[in-house]
């Protein structure tokens, strides 16, 4: 569990680990579930050496279909 912005008792779970460097976050909202993960990439060939951050997030309505 990680603390979030979202109020003084939210927080984010580690929902799961695809690879070791971009854990994957779940949290509810009211009725919206939110998933978030920040990815750390390197840009080949890049000079000077870089990095790419991917940001990925998922918002859902969290009601059954």
């Amino acid at each position: 569990m990680i603390p979030d912005q979202g109020g003084s008792h939210e927080t984010f779970e580690v929902a799961e680990i695809r690879r070791p460097s971009m854990p994957v976050y779940r949290a509810r909202r009211g009725s919206m579930d939110v998933t978030w993960s920040l990815t750390l990439e390197p840009v080949p060939g890049a000079e000077p050496a870089a990095t790419r951050i991917l940001l990925r997030l998922r918002l859902g309505s969290g009601l059954p279909d």
